[in-house]
């Protein structure tokens, strides 16, 4: 009975040691990126990114509607609707 503790008290600190260890090589994790997707009009005239896919200046679009990264819209020369983007939040 007493091999049989002996091997559990064993067990139970070369587990505590290889916790306390084992942990510090470890790489820090990175948050998964969250990408901002704004709503562009395809329109002819059409100059501006949204928000808001109910966005009363997005619901006159002539073209079609398509979904792009905020990034993207950007690149596209794209400028923040007045009414639904909240440019401090950007």
């Amino acid at each position: 009975m007493n091999v049989l503790r002996s091997r559990h008290i064993l067990f139970f600190v070369l587990s505590i040691v290889i916790l306390l260890f084992c942990g510090q090589n470890l790489p820090a994790v990175k948050p998964p990126v969250r990408l901002k997707i704004t709503f562009l009009c395809m329109g002819a005239y059409a100059a501006t990114y949204h928000a808001d896919k109910d966005c009363p200046a997005l619901k006159q679009c002539q073209g079609k509607v398509k979904i792009y990264s905020l990034e993207s819209a950007k690149k596209m020369g794209r400028k923040p609707c007045l009414l639904c983007v909240d440019t401090a939040k950007e």
